[in-house]
């Protein structure tokens, strides 16, 4: 893509891996055969700003059905909002400083997420509530009356 006259920024995002794959996939399956700035690369310099304003990825979606891009099936919609996920958490935004959702996962989230075990879950041993015990989830009812039903 050339983007004479853009900030420097936005051109090294829309240069960017999940722009570039976004962009290839859009282009492969025909979805905007216009390229430059009245296409493609429009369409890909609007939805940049659109993320960068921090739009929930609803409205990202949104904007590509309001340009009348053809997703007419359950594959190619599911395929088209991986991309614009991926585009979406790599994009820096005015509302995290200028942190990525990716950046900011990896800096607070990550490094509270604990492991999960290297063994199963054993839950043959849990006993299963019978029709007039009372219920496991404390409410004092049977589990008849309660979560039985």
């Amino acid at each position: 893509m050339n983007f004479c006259g853009i900030a420097p920024t936005i051109t090294a995002s829309l240069n960017s891996q999940p722009y570039a794959d976004f962009k290839k996939y859009i282009l492969d399956n025909r979805f905007c055969e216009r390229e430059g700035i009245d296409g493609i690369d429009g369409d890909l310099m609007d939805f940049h700003e659109i993320i960068q304003n921090d739009v929930p990825v609803s409205e990202c979606f949104q904007y590509f059905v309001d340009r009348k891009y053809p997703l007419d099936s359950l594959d190619k919609i599911n395929s088209f909002m991986q991309l614009i996920m991926n585009a979406h958490n790599n994009t820096r935004m005015y509302g995290n400083n200028g942190f990525t959702p990716a950046e900011l996962f990896e800096k607070f989230e990550r490094p509270e997420l604990r492991s999960l075990p290297k063994e199963p879950f054993d839950i043959s041993g849990i006993k299963k509530a019978g029709r007039n015990e009372s219920c496991p989830c404390g409410s004092g009812l049977k589990y008849k009356k309660c979560h039985g039903k």
